[in-house]
């Protein structure tokens, strides 16, 4: 038998982060047999910023093999099994075995996937809530004067609790907490369907939205990312004493969805989202809960063709103690349904490990860690 070692860049993919996009190489290792024939492939490396290379490999007595060479600058000394298994790099381990069929979802694509299943997860939530969060100040006769600490939001005609619908507007609004806020310009109608408040008595209201011809822009402050969102959505909530219940879901008569697209100046990233229903959970204390009821799913298509990301009883919502925080557990799953190919995404402690089955075959063809912000 006979090992044959050197690098590849197929499994490295590029990967966009808020900062930059990069290829890396990682360690590609086939085993043959004595007629040549392939016995097995792996790719192993450290992401997400490492390049790795194999300079020298020798055989060692219980039937694997070391290799030395490196990994992101450092030193790399690396025991396997005869299989090619049982290194670890890392929490960002790389470990990909190649397999005889490629799906739509890949070891190359696999975190720009997963990246899209939690824009998918999270994102309608956010458009929903704030909205309603400056509407339903605005009603209790407390407005938001802390959301935009430069320019101004507006709501036309005045929203009042027995005529809600309204049109929220922002003008140059910068947002967001110091040294991480962004600039909004532009507009969304909110048509209130159901409202049903007892705000004298106790915090207590039950909220039903039709939010449509979103047309809003944000600007990083002092950096170069930009992102838009358009469409329009159902977003719906019971908030008894702070605990927030909540729905974020797709309109479909007429048929419309989300549209996000992020630039960094020089790329740009567009996922359209829809249809779509998720619901999540928020306490009064802050903590959250995305998926929080099992057959949750969304259609998003970031380029792939339609990719389905669904939560079911074998997945746990995506669980963080604060909003703005990384969640600490959860899981989720996301599938390209013309060829099932599919990835699931088990969340601990703020990193991912997405274990992918490019084949859609029921085996996992690998996996990749990764800290929750390249996903998020």
């Amino acid at each position: 038998e006979f090992l044959v070692f050197g690098y590849t860049q197929s499994y490295g993919g590029k990967i966009q982060d808020r900062n930059s996009a990069f290829q890396y190489q990682d360690l590609l290792l086939i085993k043959l047999d004595s007629s040549g024939n392939t016995i097995w492939q792996k790719v192993k490396g450290n992401r997400p910023l490492a390049s790795d290379f194999g300079n020298a490999v020798c055989a060692v007595s219980d039937g694997g093999f070391a290799v030395s060479g490196s990994s992101g600058g450092n030193v790399l000394v690396a025991k396997f099994d005869k299989n090619g298994d049982t290194i670890n790099l890392g929490d960002t381990d790389l470990s990909i075995t190649v397999p005889e069929k490629m799906g739509i979802i890949t070891p190359g694509n696999a975190v720009d996937v997963a990246s899209a299943g939690v824009t998918a997860i999270m994102e309608p939530r956010t458009v929903g809530a704030n909205a309603v969060d400056l509407l339903i100040a605005t009603l209790r006769g407390q407005p938001d004067t802390s959301f935009c600490s430069s320019g101004s939001y507006a709501f036309d005609p005045p929203p009042t609790v027995t005529s809600p619908s309204t049109t929220l507007s922002f003008a140059n609004c910068e947002t967001g907490t110091v040294g991480d806020s962004t600039t909004l310009n532009g507009s969304a109608s909110i048509n209130v369907t159901s409202f049903s408040y007892n705000f004298v008595t106790q915090p207590t209201y039950t909220i039903q939205t039709r939010i449509a011809n979103i047309d809003i822009t944000a600007v990083e402050t002092g950096g170069t990312l930009s992102s838009s969102i358009k469409g329009g959505m159902l977003f719906y909530r019971v908030d008894r004493d702070g605990q927030k219940s909540e729905k974020s879901q797709s309109i479909d008569t007429p048929a419309t969805t989300l549209t996000f697209s992020e630039s960094d100046g020089s790329t740009t990233r567009t996922r359209v989202l829809g249809p779509f229903i998720m619901r999540d959970v928020v306490t009064a204390a802050g903590a959250y809960a995305f998926g929080s009821v099992a057959g949750d799913s969304a259609t998003v298509d970031s380029g792939l063709g339609p990719l389905l990301v669904t939560f079911s009883s074998t997945t746990a919502p995506v669980y963080g103690p604060s909003l703005g925080s990384a969640p600490v557990s959860g899981s989720f799953l996301v599938t390209a349904p013309s060829d099932s190919s599919n990835l699931s995404v088990t969340i601990t402690n703020g990193s991912a490990t997405i274990a992918i089955d490019t084949d859609g075959n029921g085996t996992v063809d690998g996996t990749v860690s990764v800290p929750w912000d390249f996903l998020d």
